[in-house]
């Protein structure tokens, strides 16, 4: 059953073995949609890490986006997984979230177009498919994922040293 308390969201970092170890590159060369970092080169990849959204299970959590097949790619916090990847930062998805959601049928938007414009219309919606009985949660607002990952910056660097380090919109003029 969905329970939208198991979801997180995390980032996670790659290190240079995951560019480079056979693991990783005969999973995507068989699956290319599966690399977390594809929209990144390499050193932003390093840099600014990917956040994925994550569910879950005991002490570690699965890649729900990247995962080729139900828990095929999990990570634990702080820790470097068989490919070459770390989870560097978690929290709770409802803390970037808000918890009313929409559970639509993925096979009635295909269908309605009203439905659709109003799934996309959503922060996030809560997508079940029927002839899987799965549910999967589709995000809209991508600028919370870049908050996110400000967040994590901040924590790392603290206030002082953030401010320093990153650049940011500040609304004061300059005299």
């Amino acid at each position: 059953m969905f329970n939208i308390d198991d979801f997180y969201l995390g980032l996670i970092f790659p290190t240079p073995n995951y560019f480079t170890n056979h693991i990783s590159r005969n999973r995507l060369i068989q699956y290319p949609e599966a690399d977390p970092f594809s929209e990144f080169d390499e050193k932003d990849a390093l840099v600014l890490g990917q956040v994925v959204l994550l569910k879950k299970n005991g002490d570690k959590y699965s890649d729900e986006e990247y995962s080729i097949f139900d828990n095929e790619l999990t990570y634990k916090l702080g820790e470097t997984n068989r490919l070459g990847i770390t989870l560097a930062y978690v929290r709770p998805f409802l803390d970037y979230f808000d918890d009313s959601y929409f559970v639509i049928s993925h096979e009635d938007t295909c269908l309605d177009d009203h439905l659709l414009e109003f799934a996309f219309s959503q922060p996030y919606y809560v997508s079940y498919y029927k002839t899987t009985g799965n549910y999967h949660i589709v995000i809209n607002e991508l600028h919370t994922m870049d908050n996110f990952r400000y967040d994590f910056f901040l924590d790392l660097l603290g206030e002082d040293d953030f401010n320093k380090i990153v650049p940011h919109q500040n609304p004061q003029k300059k005299k």
